[in-house]
């Protein structure tokens, strides 16, 4: 294995927590796929929260996070958001995520900070399309996000 092995680390083992929380909130508007990451600038370390346990311990075992995808989306982009479609299809992140674990359709809202970055990924399986309708909205007004997203951060 050259990747990091995360088996019974808290990211892993709290996915079905996770899930109980997210899943009846976001399935009904098509969004299977949910992880929030805090990532420190100092060290790159990083908290993470997902409902998608086989997904990350997949991608830290198979060290996707040294993907060029992965690098970009983490430290290069602004703040803001992307939708995955703007991502390059052959990079290992997407079609591992999308062939493997039916991760697809997606948007990431990025939000940084001097110390932090936090990244909100939401996705849907291959089959849903109504997420891309939910992206349009969302990117219409992704700012009236960012601003609950914020106050809801601030609150924890």
């Amino acid at each position: 294995m050259r990747g990091l092995n995360l088996e019974k680390h808290f990211s892993l083992t709290s996915s079905k927590l996770i899930q109980q929380i997210c899943d009846p909130i976001l399935n009904p508007i098509g969004i299977t796929y949910f992880n929030y990451l805090k990532i420190y600038h100092n060290d790159c370390s990083r908290e993470l929260l997902t409902n998608n346990a086989d997904w990350i311990d997949h991608f830290y075992k198979n060290a996707l996070y040294d993907t060029v995808g992965a690098i970009d989306i983490e430290h290069l982009l602004p703040k803001g958001y992307f939708l995955w479609s703007e991502m390059d299809e052959k990079s290992p992140v997407y079609l591992q995520g999308r062939d493997f674990f039916n991760i697809d359709h997606g948007i990431s809202f990025v939000i940084k900070r001097t110390d932090v970055t936090y990244l909100y990924i939401f996705g849907a399986n291959r089959e849903i399309m109504k997420l891309i309708i939910f992206t349009l909205e969302i990117s219409i007004s992704y700012n009236d996000l960012f601003t609950f997203l914020l106050i809801e951060h601030k609150r924890f």
